[in-house]
């Protein structure tokens, strides 16, 4: 497990590497913020997998910061949009969702022999992430009704609940992950091949870019890139299960393609949002990047499908 972690910086690491000399080699224009975004990107990948080394209540406390500082960048972006999501019931929402993704033991506990309540029966085993879910959805629908804001609330609700699936209930899929038998190995996995499709659509694009992909919604994005995001992650798939098997070889190809797929529209959507609000970065916590949820779409889309995947491959084995 040590040596897996180990190998994963390093790979990650040299990537990174390869990203500053080819950008510098075969790119027109110099990036003066190279350095910069090169040493972020750095400290922040350090810093992820330091945390998806150790897991646990370290893990959870991570992914909680970072889904409160994704739905505040949201929600700080939509603030210049007529019909704004209620603040204040998103911020708490998504916080209960990630803390429920973070409990261990089930809803209800095994309950001793003898009558009980069917409800109850009904009820065991059941995760509280998956039970917090509908009264967290609840509240805020009735929300304006207790407020009597009535004005747009349909548009304030979609936002709303939007927050709070998007920025909470999808990443918190991450802790899911991180918390099955082989957790270590499955988020690496995750955040590796990830990583490899950012930068693959990142070094192809710059390379290779000449057919826009989407130009209305991201100017820089194109086909090339998009191909290139798909064999790179493809390929990390298939190399990291190769060394450290955790799926058969087309299921590792399978799952690289999904989270390859998932990972480029993860950063579209968010792109959307920002294109809509007329805004360049969700915000400048990051040197050179933006903000986290600059960062993170591409894992918060990517996070849900892939555990999915999982736990339908592992079921059928």
């Amino acid at each position: 497990m040590d040596r897996n972690f180990l190998i994963a910086i390093a790979i990650l690491f040299i990537v990174a590497g390869l990203i500053i000399v080819l950008s510098e080699k075969h790119t027109r224009e110099k990036d003066t913020n190279l350095r910069q975004r090169y040493l972020s990107a750095i400290v922040l990948s350090f810093g992820c997998l330091i945390t998806v080394y150790t897991g646990g209540d370290i893990f959870a406390a991570f992914v909680f910061l970072a889904a409160l500082i994704c739905v505040r960048e949201f929600l700080t972006m939509v603030d210049v949009w007529s019909y704004k999501p209620y603040r204040l019931t998103a911020i708490i929402s998504v916080a209960l969702v990630v803390l429920a993704a973070a409990a261990e033991p089930p809803l209800i506990p095994p309950l001793a022999p003898g009558p009980a309540l069917g409800i109850l029966h009904g009820l065991q085993g059941v995760h509280p992430f998956y039970a917090v879910i509908a009264p967290v959805i609840m509240i805020n629908l009735i929300t304006p009704i207790v407020l009597r804001s009535y004005q747009g609330m349909v548009w304030k609700e979609l936002a709303t609940i939007f927050a709070i699936l998007y920025f909470g209930w999808f990443l918190a899929h991450s802790i899911l992950i991180r918390n099955l038998e082989q957790g270590l190995e499955l988020t690496t996995f995750l955040f590796l091949v990830v990583v490899a499709n950012d930068i693959g659509a990142y070094v192809f694009g710059r390379l290779l870019g000449k057919h826009k992909l989407l130009s209305e919604i991201s100017p820089r994005k194109t086909v090339e890139g998009f191909v290139g995001g798909i064999f790179c992650s493809l390929l990390t798939a298939s190399a990291y299960n190769a060394a450290f098997p955790e799926f058969s070889p087309a299921q590792a190809l399978l799952a690289g393609l999904v989270i390859s797929l998932a990972a480029p529209f993860g950063d579209l959507i968010v792109s959307v949002i920002k294109r809509d609000m007329n805004q360049k970065d969700s915000s400048t916590l990051i040197p050179g990047h933006g903000g986290l949820l600059d960062r993170s779409d591409s894992i918060i889309l990517s996070a849900p499908n892939f555990y999915y995947l999982v736990i339908l491959l592992h079921s059928t084995n």
